[in-house]
C-alpha cells in the first residue's frame, strides 16, 4: 500500500491537483458575490484571536484580522501592516509601519497601537503567548515606526508574528481578559463581523474601507455542518466551499455538476502526542513501541483514502529543518511486543486519548492497531474548540495522549515541535525533558545553514526520544464551486481576499 500510496503522489504536480468535474461545455456561473464556506462541525469557542489557537477559529479571524507581516503564498515572510523592517542585531527588529490605515471602527492604526496589541497578546495567559515568552519589550519609536526585541537570537520571531501576532485596535488592547462572546471582533482586514448565529454560521462583510482594495465578496459566510452532512450540503448548492472533503467522497464531489475538487500535499498531519510521561510512556521502549505497533499504511488506507504520506516525526517534506534521512517506523508488531515485554509490560496498560473530531477516524484505526500488542485506549473525542479549551484551563494532564490535526502555518519543523513538546505550551502539559535547551540552540543558531543543521539534529532527537506516535502528512482535498476563484496553500491557510504583490520588505 505505501508504494501505491506514492505512486499516485508522484502523479500529483508538486503542490497543487486539480481533478476536472464532468459537465460538458456548458457556460460557467458568474462568481458569486456571497462566499458560503464549511470548515468545521461547530462554532469556534470565541473571537478574540489573542486567545485563539486554533486552525479554525483562524481561518475566521484571519479574515477580520492582521499582522505586522505575513507568510506569503511561496512560504516567505511579506510585508502586512508593516511596510517593511529592520534587523537592529540579532535581538531587535524595528518595523516600518504604513501611513494611513485604520481599524474596521475607525481607530486609527500606528506604532503605539501595534505595541499595546501585543503587549496585550504577550500577557495573555492562552497558548499563542507561550510562542512569545521571549520577547521583553514591543514599543513605538515614533508614530509609525516600531521595535520589537528579545531576551536572545530568535530566528523564528518574524515567522511568529506573521502568523500569531494579529493587530486588535486600542479599545481591546486596553481591555482585561478575552473578548465577550457578545462583543464583535475589530480589525484592519479585507472583512468585517457582521453576526454570529450560533449552531450555524459567522458572516463576515467586504470591509469598504480596506487599505489593498476592496475584497472579491461582499459576504462571507461560515456554516458550521455536521460531518456527515457537508458533501451534501456542497452537492445540493447550499454551499460554495468545503474545506476538506473526505477521501471516499472526492470522487462523488468531482462527478456532481458544477463543482471540482482541488488536491494539495499540505504541511499538515494527524498529531497523537503524549501529554503524560508518567507511567509506562516515561519509558522510551515504551514510546516506540507504540510506533513500531501503528500501520501506517493501513492507517493512510482506512482513514484518508490512500492520500497521505507516512513520516517519521512531526516534521514534513517542505518545512525548513525536516530531517529527510529519517526513516518512518515500521510496522512490526512483533518488535513491539517485544519492547513492551522489556519495558515490564507484557501484559499491557491503558492509555487516555483526548481528539479532537477532525482525528477521530485516525483514532479508531491507532486504538485497533494498538489493541493487537495488548495496549487499550480510553478515547474521547471533542470539538476542535473544546479541545483548546480544555488545554487552556491546564486540564490535559488528565490524559496521555492529545490528538489533533496539527498543521504547520509558518513552514518550520520547529512550530509543531516547540507546541507539542515545549514546557511553556499548553498544549504539552509539561514538556518533553532536554526538549527545550536544543530548541533554544537552534534558535540561536547563526544563519540559515547553522540554523538548518540545528533543526535537523532536533528532528533526529524528538525521532528517538519518540515523544509522539508519528502518523502522516495529509493530502487535503477542496470540495467548490465552479466559478469560485480559489487556491489551496500549502500551508493550510484560507486566503479569501485577493493579495497584490507588496513592494517593502526586509531593509
Amino acid at each position: 500500500m505505501r508504494a501505491k500510496a506514492s505512486s499516485v503522489l508522484r502523479r500529483l504536480p508538486a503542490v497543487l491537483l486539480a481533478v476536472i468535474a464532468a459537465g460538458g461545455a456548458r457556460s460557467l456561473p458568474p462568481a458569486p458575490r456571497t462566499l458560503r464556506v464549511c470548515d468545521d462541525v461547530s462554532d469556534p469557542a470565541g473571537l478574540d484571536p489573542h486567545y485563539s489557537f486554533d486552525d479554525k477559529s483562524a481561518d475566521i479571524l484571519d479574515q477580520i484580522y492582521e499582522g505586522l507581516v505575513r507568510i506569503d503564498a511561496n512560504g516567505k515572510v511579506a510585508p502586512a501592516l508593516a511596510a517593511g523592517w529592520r534587523r537592529v542585531d540579532d535581538r531587535s527588529v524595528r518595523f516600518f509601519l504604513r501611513a494611513g490605515v485604520r481599524f474596521q471602527d475607525g481607530e486609527p492604526f500606528d506604532a503605539a497601537a501595534a505595541a499595546a496589541s501585543l503587549r496585550r497578546e504577550f500577557a495573555a495567559p492562552a497558548p499563542p503567548a507561550a510562542l512569545f515568552s521571549d520577547v521583553v519589550e514591543a514599543r513605538a519609536e515614533g508614530r509609525y515606526v516600531l521595535l520589537v526585541r528579545t531576551r536572545g537570537p530568535d530566528d523564528l520571531l518574524l515567522r511568529r508574528l506573521a502568523q500569531f501576532a494579529p493587530i486588535v485596535p486600542p479599545s481591546l488592547s486596553r481591555r482585561s481578559g478575552p473578548l465577550p462572546p457578545d462583543a464583535a471582533p475589530v480589525g484592519t482586514g479585507p472583512y468585517e463581523f457582521v453576526r454570529w448565529i450560533r449552531g450555524r454560521e459567522i458572516v463576515l462583510a467586504a470591509n469598504p474601507g480596506y487599505w489593498r482594495g476592496r475584497a472579491p465578496y461582499d459576504r462571507v459566510v461560515f456554516r458550521f455542518i455536521r460531518a456527515g452532512n457537508q458533501v451534501p450540503a456542497l452537492i445540493r448548492g447550499d454551499l460554495d466551499l468545503l474545506t476538506d472533503v473526505p477521501a471516499p467522497l472526492i470522487r462523488s464531489v468531482a462527478r456532481a455538476p458544477g463543482l471540482r475538487v482541488l488536491k494539495v500535499r499540505s504541511l499538515l498531519t494527524d498529531a497523537f502526542w503524549f501529554t503524560s510521561l508518567r507511567g509506562p510512556l516515561e519509558d522510551v521502549r515504551v514510546r516506540r513501541a507504540l510506533n513500531y505497533a501503528v500501520d501506517k499504511s493501513r492507517l493512510i488506507r482506512e482513514a484518508s483514502g490512500g492520500d497521505g504520506v507516512p513520516i517519521a516525526t512531526l516534521s514534513m517534506p517542505g518545512e525548513f529543518g525536516h530531517d529527510a534521512r529519517l526513516a518512518p517506523y515500521p510496522y512490526d508488531p512483533a518488535r513491539a511486543r517485544r519492547l513492551l515485554r522489556d519495558a515490564g509490560y507484557a501484559r499491557g496498560f491503558t492509555l487516555r486519548l483526548l481528539a479532537v473530531a477532525q482525528s477521530a477516524r485516525d483514532a479508531r484505526e491507532i486504538q485497533a492497531d494498538l489493541r493487537r500488542v495488548g495496549v487499550r485506549l480510553e478515547t474521547t473525542v471533542v470539538p476542535i474548540s473544546e479541545g483548546y479549551q480544555i488545554a487552556a484551563e491546564g486540564a490535559l494532564r488528565r490524559y496521555d495522549i492529545n490528538a489533533n490535526v496539527a498543521p504547520d502555518p509558518i513552514g518550520h519543523m520547529g512550530f509543531l515541535a516547540s507546541v507539542c513538546f515545549s514546557s511553556a505550551s499548553a498544549l504539552s502539559a509539561g514538556g518533553l525533558p532536554g526538549f527545550d535547551a536544543r530548541y533554544r540552540r537552534m534558535e540561536e543558531a547563526r544563519g540559515a545553514a547553522s540554523e538548518r543543521r540545528r533543526a535537523e539534529r532536533l528532528d533526529d532527537w524528538i525521532y528517538r526520544q519518540a515523544p509522539a506516535i508519528f502518523t502522516y502528512q495529509r493530502v487535503r482535498a477542496y470540495g467548490l464551486r465552479r466559478g469560485v476563484a480559489f487556491a489551496p496553500r500549502r500551508d493550510g491557510m484560507l486566503v479569501l481576499a485577493a493579495r497584490r504583490p507588496d513592494a517593502g520588505g526586509a531593509r
